[in-house]
């Protein structure tokens, strides 16, 4: 059942603040993953994607996530992060770097009231040792795991 699922990432009744890292490649159920946890836990999800970030200035980066962040808490959803690690890398044209940095992302996380679910293909900075959970689907994942993970989110 769902709650067994969640007990096994780490989440209990009594501590409903984390923010997880579910990584795998295209099209493993990352994003399916999170929206399940949601659903798990009876909760709204509030999305945003790397696209959203990457047409942005660096300041208009962060103010899109604080304002998602906001969203999120004030209907109690669970926020979800999509392909953070494409927002951490690709830069827009006349900016030098990323347009986010982890830090600035952290930044936005440390304060929201509930749960933070970032889905990349991987994550190797070290900046992200504030995570509570990374969880790391199978490479290949076809109709019969997502269908294990639907029905175990059930």
């Amino acid at each position: 059942n769902a709650r067994a699922t969640l007990g096994k990432w780490g989440f209990t009744e009594e501590a409903m603040t984390h923010t997880i890292a579910i990584l795998g490649v295209a099209g493993s159920g990352k994003t399916y993953a999170a929206r399940a946890v949601a659903s798990a836990l009876d909760k709204p999800v509030v999305v945003v994607g790397a696209a959203q970030v990457l047409k942005s200035s660096r300041a208009a980066a962060v103010a899109a996530l604080e304002t998602a962040a906001k969203d999120a808490a004030t209907s109690r959803a669970v926020l979800i992060f999509r392909n953070v690690d494409v927002m951490l890398t690709n830069a827009n044209e006349g900016i030098a770097g990323p347009v986010l940095t982890a830090r600035a992302l952290e930044s936005v996380i440390r304060g929201f009231p509930g749960v933070v679910v970032l889905t990349a293909e991987r994550l190797e900075d070290a900046s992200f040792c504030w995570l509570t959970k990374v969880i790391k689907l199978p490479e290949h994942t076809g109709v019969d795991a997502r269908a294990t993970l639907w029905r175990a989110t059930r």
